[in-house]
């Protein structure tokens, strides 16, 4: 599902996607855009890389 509206990271106007590191059921709606999602799952990978 998309939506289109405000990132709530870096506040621009886009299609909106659900966080990958929050549990979808803690989602009511997407809420972030296309970028900033890369970014948290980017962050997400190198979080799991240092516990390594």
């Amino acid at each position: 599902m998309s939506l289109y509206g405000v990132c709530y990271d870096c506040g621009a106007q886009a299609t909106l996607r659900y966080k990958p590191d929050v549990a979808l059921d803690d989602q009511p709606r997407p809420s972030v855009c296309n970028g900033c999602r890369m970014r948290r799952e980017e962050r997400m990978v190198e979080q799991f890389q240092e516990r390594r």
